[in-house]
């Protein structure tokens, strides 16, 4: 067992995260602490998708077809008003 004290709000930010991954603080913690043992096992930083992979795909609720509908009516409106019914 490991013991760490972190100030309010880095604990604050990681159960925030930990609930969005829908996992236990301590598995979060477990996860992220043998990735960081890992890297700095290889020698390396990082990448950036290895930073922001536990953000993506994590939520839903979002129209995932919202970009090109996005799109399709800006030029329908476009043509709408040089156009008039």
């Amino acid at each position: 067992m490991l013991n760490v004290k972190v100030d309010a709000v880095t604990k604050a930010r990681i159960e925030s995260v930990a609930r969005l991954q829908g996992i236990t603080v301590s598995e979060f913690v477990r996860r992220e602490l043998k990735a960081a043992v890992a890297r700095v096992a290889k020698g390396r930083r990082p990448t950036a998708w290895e930073l922001l992979e536990p953000f993506c795909g994590r939520f839903s609720g979002t129209d995932p077809d919202r970009s090109s509908r996005r799109a399709k009516d800006a030029i329908r409106a476009r043509y709408l008003a040089k156009h008039p019914r």
